[in-house]
């Protein structure tokens, strides 16, 4: 087989059309030796960086250096090997650690900690966890950094006051991943969320394991480390997957948080909030794309005052919901779904209740409404719903009050008339409802 990897992005080329990552375990092929003089050293960072640069046109095994195994080579990969090189060895394997944590049990005022053969870890030995205040655990270390898988952590037990949060260092972890595999866990805490990401270089992988029911949930009065608040709280992406069930209650503000990216591939997700429901700043996906079947995918919403699926950021390429299958419930006091940008809809059995307002019935029968009202769309990007007096929500003051089931449009006089005027000459997209499939209430 013939290998070549280029520069800065450029995939390899095989005769069996077949990256490398494919044909071996992405660890097995960063050895790191890309000058083949059997030795793993400083001249191999130096080689590799000088390829990086167009110092030098090729490297003696360039497959050597594609430690993330994605097929490219970068200057993630030069970090690894870096770090790689101060570690003194490139590939660890973790069951030889029996400090690494894999199994994290909750009790009223305590933890217990275990390692991969399932040998208790004290807190003060643990290589990848510590623990504050008896049963706050803070995971420091990446359960995969694209070159070696360290293993998921197993998360069960009960307690009332307690917390997990993810903070792995993104310099000393470039590729860092993070799964936590939820296996029967209630974790609530009355000050702070009980789930909180503060960083992770990759994501967040929340698995909700099969047959088991997870309830995590806040207190009614506190602010967290970001002075915000939501039950599943993170700084980075969060991606949920699993075939069980995830109980969410966000008591004092949101039930899911994230200022990044939220995807919900699979599981039971079942979410009561006070403010909104579920919000991804940059996006909100729901239903993986890879996948066909949807059966094992259901997201319920119920808010006391705010949206119920929202994305906040009003960036170009960001701010935008999209749904592509699974039974989705929302019962929002406000809007059903918000984005900026744009909802887009591929599929998926889709019920919207939204909070209809006191004086709701004297529009019910206008013909062609202004503001969205039921059974078509209003003209500022609104779908469903009420909002009497305004004018498709078009500026702040006439949004005030008003109930979409999708919304999707400009939050000031200003940037409704940028986004007219970018649609009109056909550069943007935004303010963008589109539905190619499933079943809409």
């Amino acid at each position: 087989m013939n290998k070549h990897l280029g520069r800065a992005g450029v995939a390899i080329v095989t005769t069996a059309a077949m990256t490398l990552c494919s044909v071996m375990p992405a660890f097995a092929a960063a050895s790191g030796d890309v000058n083949r003089d059997s030795s793993f050293n400083l001249a191999d960072a130096v080689a590799f960086s000088q390829f990086l640069t167009g110092q030098s046109n090729a490297l003696a095994d360039s497959s050597a250096a594609d430690y993330d195994g994605n097929g490219k080579l970068n200057a993630v990969d030069l970090t690894l090997m870096k770090r790689a090189l101060i570690t003194g060895t490139t590939n660890p394997d973790p069951n030889t650690d029996d400090t690494y944590v894999t199994q994290i049990t909750y009790a009223s005022g305590s933890v217990t900690l275990k390692n991969a053969s399932d040998q208790v870890v004290s807190a003060s030995n643990a290589s990848n966890v510590t623990v504050s205040n008896g049963t706050y655990v803070t995971i420091t270390k990446p359960t995969t950094d694209g070159t070696t898988d360290f293993g998921d952590i197993n998360v069960d037990g009960e307690c009332a006051n307690g917390q997990i949060k993810v903070d792995v260092d993104e310099n000393t972890y470039a590729t860092g991943q993070v799964t936590i595999n939820l296996r029967g866990l209630t974790l609530s805490n009355s000050s702070d969320s009980p789930i909180y990401v503060n960083q992770i270089a990759d994501e967040c992988v929340i698995t909700v394991k099969n047959g088991t029911t997870n309830t995590i949930s806040d207190g009614t009065n506190y602010t967290n480390a970001d002075g915000s608040e939501g039950a599943i709280y993170s700084l980075d992406d969060l991606k949920f997957k699993g075939k069980g069930t995830l109980i969410v209650k966000g008591n004092c503000g949101d039930g899911i948080v994230s200022k990044d990216d939220i995807k919900i591939w699979n599981g039971d997700i079942q979410v009561t909030a006070v403010d909104d429901g579920i919000r991804g700043k940059d996006t909100l996906r729901i239903g993986d794309p890879d996948d066909t079947d949807y059966d094992g995918l259901s997201v319920t919403v119920k808010t006391q005052a705010g949206d119920g699926l929202k994305s906040t950021n009003d960036t170009e390429g960001k701010g935008y919901i999209r749904i592509n299958g699974g039974t989705i419930d929302i019962d929002s006091y406000s809007d059903g779904i918000q984005a900026p940008y744009f909802v887009e809809i591929n599929g998926g059995d889709i019920d919207i209740y939204t909070f209809e307002g006191s004086n709701s019935t004297a529009f019910s029968n206008e013909a062609g409404g202004q503001g969205g009202q039921p059974g078509g769309p209003g003209q500022g990007g609104g779908w469903g719903g009420f909002d009497p007096g305004s004018q498709g929500g078009s500026t702040e003051s006439s949004t005030e009050g008003s109930a979409k089931g999708i919304k999707c449009n400009a939050e000031n006089a200003s940037d409704f008339d940028s986004y007219t005027a970018r649609n009109a000459t056909g550069t943007g997209e935004r303010g963008t409802i589109t539905i190619n499939g499933g079943n809409l209430t």
